[in-house]
């Protein structure tokens, strides 16, 4: 119960087993995603986000932290800068950025890299003005990162998880579709959950939701993707471990319906 409380802050994967043709694709896809920054830096964020599903992020640079932003001298390449097309939920994103963000610290001092500050999100062709982009974060130290108790063998809490997902979706009455476990190398996935009555489901997501998921131990993140039966996107939420951050979209007619996770909504173009 202690982790389902942390869901409704707002602050705001490579899958198992794929064939090697297409990760490779998908490794240099990310190669390219990066654009500046160290070639420490950007070695590090590349091998992660070829772990990682990129659909609508179009670019990744390493920047100075935002003038004014800090009250201390801070390295050129401490600020992450993600780039992602209008069409994409945010929350998706932040959920994404967080787990990029969390692996590249905790691995910045071994693989040569510059520690990072912070992130900030930028919709491609929106009308935002602000210096520091349509979102930021900042980024803790590696050793005030939480550090979740995940389980050495990745094969067993895999299937500890698919085990208490699929129980936990009986509890919640929603249908379990999908799970996809990526690791960068922490431990996450991303499950998808089909329900009856969306409207239903957002009036009691809080309960629902943590009949389904228990609590987020036993991995560093997780994403929850709950669509009607007809696959449309009804609710996204989001939990970052080793940030304690988490993240709720809900789609905009379900917005105040009561007992939601203070959602929040970027419209679709």
């Amino acid at each position: 119960m202690k982790r389902f409380a942390q869901l409704a802050g707002i602050a705001v994967v490579g899958v198992t087993a794929v064939v090697a043709g297409a990760f490779f694709a998908h490794s240099n896809a990310a190669t390219h995603l990066v654009n500046s920054g160290s070639p420490q830096g950007r070695a590090l964020a590349s091998r992660i986000l070829a772990a990682l599903p990129h659909d609508g992020l179009t670019a990744v640079d390493f920047a100075p932290p935002p003038t004014g932003l800090l009250d201390h001298p801070a390295a050129d390449d401490s600020w992450l800068e993600l780039t992602i097309t209008k069409d994409e939920d945010l929350s998706d994103a932040v959920w994404r950025a967080n787990l990029l963000a969390s692996t590249f610290q905790a691995e910045a001092a071994q693989a040569g890299a510059d520690l990072l500050e912070g992130y900030s999100i930028r919709i491609a062709g929106s009308a935002a003005t602000s210096s520091v982009g349509d979102f930021v974060k900042m980024i803790p130290s590696p050793a005030a990162l939480t550090h979740p108790g995940v389980p050495p063998d990745v094969g067993v809490a895999e299937a500890d998880i698919g085990r208490r997902l699929r129980a936990g979706a009986l509890a919640a009455g929603v249908d379990l579709r999908s799970v996809r476990f990526f690791t960068t190398p922490e431990l996450a996935f991303e499950a998808t959950v089909a329900v009856n009555d969306p409207a239903g489901f957002v009036k009691t997501s809080p309960g629902r939701l943590y009949k389904l998921l228990g609590d987020d131990s036993g991995y560093d993140a997780r994403e929850i993707r709950v669509t009607d039966q007809h696959g449309h996107l009804v609710m996204l939420s989001t939990f970052n471990n080793d940030l304690s951050a988490g993240s709720t979209w809900i789609r905009p007619d379900l917005q105040g319906l009561g007992g939601t996770l203070g959602g929040f909504t970027l419209p679709r173009s």
